[in-house]
C-alpha cells in the first residue's frame, strides 16, 4: 500500500508596511509548508533536486534567493516535479512576542490536517538542533505537542514526526514556498508566492 510522507518547514517574519516599508519592530507572521508526496517518490525527487541544483548553480534556499530572476528560476524549477503538494498552514493575523506558543498552535493544526484529511502518516520537520549540542529542547518541544494529540485522541498513535537537517534535499520545497507564504503576509514580495500559489491544495489558519 502507498504510503504518504510529509516534509515540513516554516517561516516567520516582520510586517511591513505596504506604504512606508517599514518594518514592524514586534508584528510577525508565522508561517508553516508541508509538502506530501508518495514514499515510493522520495528518491527521484532527491535525485532531481541535485539536477537543479547543479543546472542553476546556487543553493535552493529562500532566503538565498535575493534576486526575482533567481526566486522566479527556482520556483520554476521545483514546479516542474509532479509529484508533491502542498499545504500550508498560518498565523490568521500578525502576532507578538514568544513564538512557542504561536508554534504549537500551528503545529496541532498540521498534524491533525495531514493526518486525518491527508491520511500522511510520517511528517518530517526541519530540526533546529544543532550538531555541537543545544536547542534540543526545541526538537523536543514537536513531540510534546504530538504527544499531547495522541493522548487527546485528536490523532491516531500511527502517526508520527522525524526531525533531519538540511542534508534532506526535499525540505528546499516547502522551505521556498513558506518563504514565499511569508513574504506575501508580511508585504516584503507578493509576485514570488504568486507564481507558486497553484500548487497549495489548502490554506489553514490559526
Amino acid at each position: 500500500m502507498a504510503r504518504l510522507i510529509g516534509f515540513l518547514d516554516e517561516s516567520v517574519k516582520p510586517v511591513r508596511d505596504p506604504s512606508t516599508r517599514r518594518v514592524s519592530k514586534t508584528d510577525r507572521h508565522y508561517v508553516m509548508a508541508a509538502v506530501v508526496l508518495f514514499e515510493e517518490d522520495t528518491d527521484s525527487v532527491r535525485s532531481e533536486l541535485v539536477n537543479i541544483h547543479n543546472r542553476l548553480g546556487y543553493p535552493l534556499h529562500y532566503s538565498d534567493l535575493r534576486s526575482q530572476q533567481r526566486r522566479k528560476e527556482a520556483i520554476e524549477a521545483i514546479d516542474s516535479l509532479n509529484e508533491w503538494d502542498v499545504y500550508v498552514f498560518e498565523t490568521a493575523k500578525p502576532f507578538s512576542g514568544s513564538e512557542h506558543h504561536i508554534r504549537a498552535k500551528i503545529l496541532e493544526s498540521a498534524f491533525m490536517y495531514l493526518s486525518q484529511s491527508e491520511g500522511v502518516q510520517h511528517l518530517v520537520l526541519e530540526t533546529r538542533s544543532h550538531p555541537d549540542g543545544g536547542f534540543e529542547k526545541l526538537d523536543e518541544n514537536d513531540h510534546r505537542v504530538l504527544r499531547k494529540l495522541i493522548n487527546k485522541r485528536e490523532i491516531s498513535s500511527d502517526f508520527r514526526i522525524s526531525h533531519d537537517g538540511k542534508s534532506e534535499l526535499i525540505l528546499q520545497i516547502p522551505d521556498i514556498i513558506a518563504g514565499t507564504r511569508s513574504d506575501h503576509l508580511c508585504s516584503a514580495d507578493r509576485e514570488a508566492y504568486a507564481m507558486v500559489s497553484h500548487r497549495v491544495r489548502e490554506i489553514k489558519s490559526v
